[in-house]
């Protein structure tokens, strides 16, 4: 797996994730979860299917590429993020080529790809296995305060007609803010 900062040049980032880091599916705000050119419902990879190898979040057969936007019920810091493949399916229809965008909610495919991605990453087969494969990290600098998160999948592992993603998962950290409209006026 390779993590592509912002410079645009690829280096190899895989990390277990630290015992501080959370997993964030619990601050998915999911009334506002978008996904574009997919055949199936995003809950199979990102919520309530995402540990089923019998679900996964597929792009329509004829164009490998996904975008999915995810908005979260809070600020969070985010460290790594983890995307596996429909099991036994990864080494064909898992991601390979994914840009994130922090903080862009209304990006399409033409904004993904054509703007600077905030963090490219690189997929390799072995990193893709369902259930075994590693989270990527996240340049820690460029991932505070994200309230939106907006995952661009460009190629999968074979350049197959269809992307097939079995998890994606979260790690990082909730911001703690005070919600203003909840204070009573004295």
């Amino acid at each position: 797996m390779e993590s592509v900062p912002t410079s645009g040049e690829d280096q190899h980032a895989t990390t277990t994730v630290s015992k501080d880091a959370d997993d964030l599916v619990s601050e998915i705000h999911s009334q506002n979860v978008e996904c574009f050119n997919s055949t199936t419902s995003w809950k199979f990879a990102v919520t309530e299917g995402r540990d089923s190898p019998l679900l996964s979040l597929d792009s329509e057969l004829d164009d490998g590429e996904l975008l999915l936007t995810i908005q979260f019920n809070q600020i969070v810091h985010l460290r790594a993020v983890l995307v596996h493949g429909k099991s036994g399916e990864e080494r064909i229809s898992a991601p390979k080529r994914v840009k994130l965008f922090a903080n862009k909610p209304n990006y399409q495919f033409d904004d993904c790809s054509t703007k600077k991605a905030t963090q490219k990453l690189l997929f390799e087969e072995k990193e893709c296995i369902f259930r075994e494969g590693n989270a990527m990290e996240l340049d820690q600098t460029l991932f505070k305060n994200v309230r939106t998160i907006t995952l661009f999948v460009e190629t999968n592992q074979s350049d197959a007609p269809q992307t097939k993603i079995g998890k994606i998962q979260f790690f990082g950290t909730p911001v703690h803010t005070t919600d203003m409209s909840a204070i009573k006026k004295c």
